[in-house]
């Protein structure tokens, strides 16, 4: 690159973005739609978000488990022994940042949903505005033009439909995946533009709430952000022991000790488990072949040794595909980069045991990279076309998490075969595939 260019923003080879000297380049060309269109979409955008509170705000759901260990941190119980069994399955941190959520559901259950179903909106828009940003070099606002995109935009509003089921999924168990996705992209972002010790504590954050956002730490290292990493690896500790100011070493670490017995309890192979373990363990642990044995929605593991290694020699494999595919070293922030935090993304998800339907909220940026892609003048039709093939597939193995769409019965069934694994897996096979096409000369 020559010296003195701004190596924060890729120039012509980023999707849709503005060099930041201001010279412009060609933005994908997707549909737009017409007045009377836009207008219907807003409105049931609109309902949606109100008909949002009545629906989930009576429900306890995981958002009971949250307040349970606020409110266990905040009167000093103890916050794994002293909750419900099989809630507290998070890191001793997550309960100290749940302690207003604890104090808010204390006062008023139902205004503590309220608040959190907002919150949930909330980080919705802003990951979709930060996709406008890192995608299209615009902003999310209420009116279209030149400088902004709008919620009924195609770039924003196809990835939004496509990656529904889960957000739908995320709302009805009232979880906070979407909310730490948010913040871990917002890291990202503020790390590729120049901020790399605000990223690397956002992205810190949200791995010391749930570890999965913590995969980002060795991708750092590899890509020598090491300012970024620095700074996610400090701030990790911070957080990690910030509760011993609470609760005291002896307590701290009793927690500590707890907390992987927790979390291994809460791996399982029924339907409500969607990680390639899971997969794996359906199949070869218990012999059910896919497709034929009905929903059971929690299924202890079955302990067998050959789930557990084709669960190993998947994830190996996965590391060997990303090591080929991510030759060169893209600019921060370009659309190579973006494609390498999708799939950090993507796999650090599906391949751990832990994964249930709501965690593929995540699903959200690459769906959004790839939507761009296949309208990208710069690619190949044949390109474009296996990435929306990647991404259409994807949503359709994914529409089962909707139960009310197409029955319990045949939905959780389809769980039970895996459908949403594989939907992922395609995802993750198909960003490997788009990243190994990057040129040269993007590197």
């Amino acid at each position: 690159m020559p010296n003195g260019e701004n190596p924060l923003i890729e120039e012509i080879q980023t999707v849709g973005q503005r060099p930041i000297s201001g010279g412009q380049i060609q933005y994908p060309k997707s549909p737009q739609l017409g007045v009377w269109q836009r207008k219907l979409i807003l409105c049931g955008l609109l309902f949606a978000f109100a008909a949002s509170f009545f629906a989930y705000a009576r429900r306890g759901v995981d958002f009971a488990g949250y307040a349970a260990v606020g409110q266990a941190f905040f009167d000093g119980r103890d916050i794994y022994l002293d909750t419900p069994v099989g809630t507290n399955t998070w890191p001793p941190f997550f309960s100290l940042a749940a302690v207003p959520l604890g104090l808010l559901d204390r006062a008023s259950p139902y205004l503590a949903r309220i608040v959190w179903i907002t919150l949930t909106w909330a980080s919705i828009f802003w990951a979709l505005d930060l996709m406008a940003r890192l995608i299209y070099a615009k902003r999310l606002r209420l009116r279209q033009d030149e400088s902004s995109l709008t919620i009924t935009s195609p770039e924003l509003l196809v990835p939004f439909a496509l990656t529904l089921p889960f957000l739908v999924n995320n709302f009805e168990l009232l979880q906070i995946n979407m909310i730490l996705f948010s913040l871990a992209l917002w890291g990202l972002y503020l790390q590729a533009n120049g901020r790399e010790a605000s990223g690397g504590i956002a992205l810190a954050a949200a791995a010391a709430m749930k570890v999965m956002a913590i995969a980002f730490l060795p991708y750092l290292l590899y890509r020598k952000r090491w300012r970024a990493a620095f700074w996610m690896a400090a701030a990790s500790l911070v957080f990690f022991f910030s509760p011993a100011l609470f609760l005291g070493w002896a307590k701290f670490w009793a927690g500590v000790g707890l907390w992987p017995v927790a979390l291994r309890a809460s791996w399982g192979a029924g339907n409500a488990h969607q990680s390639v373990y899971s997969m794996w363990d359906r199949i070869l642990g218990y012999g059910y072949i896919p497709f034929t044995i009905p929903g059971t929605f929690m299924l202890p593991l079955s302990g067998a040794r050959s789930a557990k290694l084709a669960w190993e020699i998947t994830c190996a494999i996965a590391a060997v595909l990303g090591a080929i595919a991510w030759r060169g070293t893209p600019q921060p922030g370009s659309r190579w980069a973006q494609i390498e935090w999708s799939i950090v993304f993507v796999a650090a998800t599906i391949l751990s045991p832990l994964t249930r339907k709501p965690y593929l909220v995540v699903l959200l940026l690459p769906n959004a990279l790839l939507y761009a892609a296949w309208h990208s003048p710069d690619l190949d039709a044949r390109t474009r076309r296996i990435l929306r093939n990647v991404v259409f597939i994807s949503f359709a193995l994914s529409i089962p998490t909707m139960h009310d769409v197409i029955g319990k019965s045949l939905a959780v069934r389809l769980e039970m075969g895996s459908v949403v694994t594989y939907g992922s897996l395609i995802m993750l096979g198909g960003l490997l595939w788009y990243r190994s096409r990057a040129p040269r000369e993007a590197l």
